[in-house]
């Protein structure tokens, strides 16, 4: 042991130190026997004697000045406002009280009741009414088994941007940093982007398709009566067809196609996009696109890479989403129509 630096005498030597005074051991026997200062073992001993206590004294130590009411205010606080600072938030605990606590406090209290600053997550506005359209939804298709399920082909537009400042990392020395095959090249034009049309079903991706310029009621109609023998070739003819209220899908022109057609379509709830599978495979196509090795210069060589990203999909994470619609329904039940992690 340090000079100078004393050790806690454990519970279970100072049973040790009792049994062997009650037995008649001496004290001086038995500081020898352990290895401890006899005035230690004295007084333990005397504490014996006069309560019966044989385990460490619990002290007090310095008293928190977080009360567990201060504790409680605090998660109200954040519960109220999400966003307050810390300095906002250490003022609120600190009015009116004679114990001031500063702003490492409260962070330390935040910490240990895993509470942290974190950058909020970006969901459609849900007003009482989406809500409730919601929740409604929800609880009619929550029974709908597999089968029903398999049956939907989702689809919908996606935007895709490319901007070729994006930060491309390479390995180099630092000798190499001007060395060709080390420079990421810039063009006038760094900025383009196209905009897609896809669809995705039981059996996988469906066809997809480029838009050229603004899509209208019109452009839609022409879409899907184009790509309408591919869909039905690969999904069947028992598909229930689903599309957002997009004002472009809810024209007059497009719901006489349907009905010509006899198509069975979806109802979808407004503002949800949580609960809309092929916005997991937008996300995932965009994700592939940025893992090539090299930035596409033009718009056509854009096309051509999310055509061929776009068939890589596979079936299984297509079917692993939709066997998530249970789940989503579900989830949307427990939230009350709220947005849902999806």
């Amino acid at each position: 042991m340090e000079k100078g630096k004393k050790s806690e005498i454990s519970n279970e030597k100072r049973n040790i130190i009792i049994s062997n005074y009650e037995k008649g051991e001496k004290l001086i026997n038995i500081a020898n026997i352990l290895g401890i200062n006899y005035n230690s073992i004295k007084t333990i001993v005397d504490r014996y004697k006069k309560s019966g206590a044989k385990e460490i004294k619990q002290r007090s130590g310095r008293p928190k000045k977080l009360t567990q009411r201060r504790e409680r205010f605090i998660i109200q606080q954040i519960k109220k406002n999400r966003r307050i600072t810390k300095r906002n938030l250490t003022n609120a605990v600190n009015s009116n009280q004679n114990i001031k606590v500063s702003t490492k406090t409260v962070k330390r209290f935040l910490n240990k009741k895993n509470f942290k600053k974190c950058v909020a997550r970006k969901k459609p506005f849900l007003s009482q009414k989406h809500k409730k359209f919601r929740k409604d939804w929800a609880k009619l298709h929550l029974n709908w088994d597999l089968n029903k399920w398999k049956q939907v082909l989702w689809t919908d537009e996606s935007h895709i941007e490319h901007n070729n400042q994006r930060n491309v990392l390479v390995w180099r020395t630092a000798k190499e940093e001007w060395d060709i095959d080390c420079l990421c090249p810039s063009f006038k034009s760094t900025r383009f982007s196209i905009s897609v049309w896809g669809c995705v079903g039981w059996n996988g991706v469906g066809p997809i398709r480029i838009i050229d310029g603004k899509l209208n009621a019109q452009k839609y109609k022409n879409l899907l009566e184009d790509v309408w023998p591919e869909i039905k070739n690969k999904f069947g003819d028992n598909i229930i067809f689903q599309d957002d209220n997009s004002p472009i899908h809810r024209a007059k022109t497009i719901k006489s196609w349907k009905d010509d057609s006899k198509v069975e379509y979806l109802d979808w709830p407004p503002q949800s996009p949580d609960l809309n599978i092929i916005e997991n495979v937008w996300a995932k196509m965009k994700s592939d696109l940025g893992k090539f090795d090299d930035l596409p210069t033009s718009v056509e060589i854009l096309k051509k890479r999310v055509i061929d990203t776009w068939t890589n999909i596979s079936t299984s994470y297509v079917t692993t989403l939709i066997e998530s619609m249970p789940k989503r329904c579900s989830m949307t039940l427990q939230k009350k129509g709220g947005s849902i992690k999806y």
